[in-house]
């Protein structure tokens, strides 16, 4: 049977950064169907998915008739939810604040499982009123309304502990809180609000909020703010976060729009959905833009009633599927605000949504027609089994430069995990990358002194860090699979691999050869201390993601050493977390 490829998106742009150039041929099969082609000049190229069926796994409101224990329809007793480790956090709460609860919920099978200690939430127009996770913690905040109460924002640290206030300050506007929304995680993070025509972040560095006064970003298109007093988003909009901190705020009013960091319009959201708008928006990246957006079926501005969500192909500004089709309850939305969460598990991409007054539903998103999840250069070769016979086949024309290096971004060297072919933050395989202290996200290029590390002398960022989303750079920076080798991984390097000093274009370094014969280059980079450039051109050391066994202030490093003039070759040691180390990521073989 021949199945049809129905999407297939190239991009110009490359997974860590830009990629020598050379030919290549892509050999494209399906069944019995194969097709051959032939770029020169592409520097990478994504295979996309086609997303074309859902499962419902559960789905408790109106229109389905199903009920549970945990929420009931026809009130405002669901406000918000977020996700966190295969756990719904459900806030409940009523006009009297005599049921303000925050409710844990399998999210796959939807049944309650405990709840959050809210004893300390007792202030504000509503105790409890928006949730989100923020790292490996929990956060929710308060409803303010007209100066009457602080704004006050609570982090739990596990599911058992008692709240501690991260934040209780007089609001930077008359209402605050009902919708929070945050990136970044709680060593470098953000906590997002919205008013009108202006946003609010609060800032958080190592688990705190450093200001209790917030940064205000006023919206702007042309010479205007782009909401009016008749149009405003109100606080019901969330904020939704870019890469580059360009970010997107979903109001009832409007379609999302689309700001810079300075606030600055750039776009709005295709014209595809019904007038009504929802104020929760989603993004899947895989090859192209795929957005979950919440809005409502019926058509009148007032009614706020069969609430629903549509996956849309942003490059393509279709529609592929609105979940569920006749939304999800008829009783109109009094809180106004409604909540997405979605989740990677088990291969599947999960959506769960929730409409207060109507009900919440968990879907199961199909691919059945994948290709490839991931961005590959043109120097890659790789064979990437969708389905029983369908396959994509990267076949080289080079593959190696004229000192023997081997190219592409991803190099199998014939170990157990494939290693990039340059260091994070460069752009190419003989380029410097940046430098790090451990555990954080963020390269810089002094600073690296007790005072500047984020982390300082606490443990509780774990003994192995390599793929954690909060703490290995190569993950936040990169994504997909991308990580920090951890020392096992990094001695596996040195003690099967061959190392020779080397030369490339002037820039001193080391040929690590694998036992398959490929092979990847170590410009000799140096670190810092303080602020610092130590042994440039002289040495590197590389971070792995393990903590050292002896000492929690030191983690372990792939270092080569010039000085051992005996052994001549790379080596584990440990180091100071807080010295400015290089990163060279890995990824786990499929």
């Amino acid at each position: 049977m021949i199945r049809k490829i129905t999407f297939l998106a190239f991009c110009l742009f490359s997974l860590i950064g830009l990629a020598e150039t050379s030919g290549i041929n892509f050999g494209f099969h399906t069944g019995i169907y194969t097709q051959t082609l032939l770029s020169e000049d592409i520097d990478s190229i994504t295979f996309g998915h086609e997303i074309n069926s859902t499962d419902s796994i559960w789905n408790y409101s109106e229109s389905s008739g199903n009920t549970t224990s945990w929420m009931t329809t026809g009130s405002q007793v669901i406000n918000d939810i977020t996700l966190k480790d295969g756990k719904l956090y459900v806030v409940r709460r009523n006009h009297s604040n005599e049921d303000n609860t925050i409710e844990i919920i399998d999210a796959y099978m939807g049944n309650r499982i405990g709840a959050l200690n809210t004893c300390k939430c007792v202030t504000g127009a509503h105790y409890i009123s928006s949730i989100e996770k923020l790292g490996n913690s929990i956060i929710a905040c308060n409803l303010s309304t007209d100066g009457k109460s602080n704004l006050v924002i609570y982090k739990w640290d596990s599911d058992t502990s008692v709240p501690t206030e991260m934040l209780n300050t007089v609001p930077p506007c008359s209402r605050i809180g009902d919708a929070m929304s945050v990136s970044g995680d709680m060593a470098n993070g953000r906590i997002w609000f919205a008013n009108g025509s202006c946003v609010y972040y609060y800032t958080v560095v190592n688990g705190e909020i450093i200001s209790s006064t917030p940064t205000q970003i006023n919206l702007i298109k042309g010479n205007n703010l782009y909401y009016n007093s008749s149009n405003s988003p109100t606080t019901y909009s969330n904020i939704t976060v870019e890469n580059d901190r360009s970010f997107w705020v979903s109001s009832r009013t409007e379609k999302p729009a689309h700001f810079t960091e300075n606030g600055i319009f750039i776009e709005s959201f295709p014209d595809i959905l019904p007038d009504v708008q929802g104020t929760d928006l989603k993004f899947i990246i895989n090859g192209s833009k795929y957005a979950i957006v919440s809005f409502y079926l019926n058509e009148s501005q007032a009614s706020l009633s069969n609430g629903a969500i549509s996956i849309v192909n942003m490059a393509t500004e279709t529609i592929i599927n609105s979940l569920p089709s006749t939304g999800l309850g008829n009783t109109r939305n009094t809180s106004f605000r409604n909540s997405i969460c979605t989740e990677v598990h088990n291969g599947y991409f999960y959506v769960w949504i929730n409409i207060p007054s109507q009900g919440a539903a968990c879907y199961k998103i199909i691919e059945d027609i994948g290709i490839c999840e991931t961005i590959w250069t043109k120097h890659g070769t790789f064979v990437n089994q969708i389905k029983n016979d369908d396959y994509i086949l990267f076949n080289t024309q080079t593959t190696t430069d004229e000192y023997g290096i081997t190219l592409g971004t991803e190099i199998d060297l014939g170990l157990s995990v494939n290693w990039s072919g340059w260091d994070l933050g460069a752009t190419s395989t003989r380029g410097y990358g940046s430098h790090f202290a451990w555990g954080e996200l963020i390269p810089r290029t002094t600073n690296f002194t007790a005072e500047g590390y984020v982390h300082g002398e606490s443990t509780d960022i774990g003994t192995e860090i390599s793929g954690s989303e909060d703490y290995d750079a190569a993950r936040h920076l990169i994504g997909g699979d991308w990580r920090l080798p951890t020392k096992e991984e990094a001695e596996e390097l040195l003690n099967k691999c061959k190392w020779e000093q080397f030369v490339c274009d002037n820039i001193l370094g080391l040929k690590v050869t694998g036992p398959n014969g490929n092979s990847i280059f170590f410009p000799l980079t140096g670190h810092i201390v303080g602020d610092a450039l130590v042994d440039n051109g002289l040495h590197c050391c590389y971070w792995t993601g393990s903590l050292s066994t002896e000492n929690s202030k030191f983690a372990n490093v792939l270092l080569y050493e010039p000085k051992n003039k005996e052994q001549n070759k790379t080596k584990t040691v440990v180091e100071n977390r807080r010295f400015g180390h290089c990163i060279r990521p890995v990824k786990s073989k499929k």
